[in-house]
């Protein structure tokens, strides 16, 4: 009986012990919660007023953003 016993809390031990090492392990892997919080400036298009990020943005030598080629050379639209 006291074998039996022994075995059980052993085998126990054992599943919580695992248990343990998975969640620690997804820890890890988790995403920074200040990752995901991360802000990038945006620029808005002298063109067609669509919102992208500025390292995404096309630029004239004037210093005003456009989203695309097209858009940079067509210019900025009318008010």
């Amino acid at each position: 009986m006291g074998k039996f016993i022994f075995l059980a809390l052993a085998v126990i031990a054992a599943l919580l012990w695992l248990r343990y090492k998975a969640r620690a392990a997804g820890r890890v892997d988790r995403p920074d919660a200040r990752a995901k919080a991360r802000v990038e400036s945006m620029a808005r298009c002298a063109n067609c007023g669509v919102h992208l990020p500025v390292n995404e943005a096309l630029q004239d030598a004037a210093g005003d953003a456009y989203c695309s080629s097209a858009h940079r050379i067509a210019g900025k639209s009318a008010p």
